[in-house]
């Protein structure tokens, strides 16, 4: 089994955006697009726990990597946009970019 350190490490993401990918496949709100890969379950053995992957898991994972759109107009634009500056909600507000 391997830790999010290590399956971050060996994806290459950091843990931020491994978190948000899981919140976005999670969040029943957002509609996702048909050709969206799987990403696979992790283990936690309580809630706030460390989690982990199997081995096995890396390739899937990679997978969903190399699909997501890229940048604030991607699919997980609404999700991280919490991590935007002042500077960029407020374009995003004025119409300047959107991410529909």
């Amino acid at each position: 089994m391997l830790s999010a350190t290590k399956v971050i490490q060996q994806i290459n993401v950091s843990a931020r955006t491994l978190d948000g990918w899981y919140k976005y496949v999670q969040d029943e709100t957002l509609e996702k697009p048909e050709n969206m890969p799987k990403l696979p379950e992790y283990v936690q053995s309580r809630p706030r726990g460390p989690r982990y992957w199997k081995e096995s898991d890396i390739p899937a994972l990679l997978a969903f990597k190399d699909w997501i759109p890229k940048g604030r107009n991607g699919v997980m634009g609404r999700i991280n946009e919490r991590f935007w500056g002042e500077r960029y909600r407020k374009n995003d507000k004025e119409g300047a970019t959107t991410n529909e």
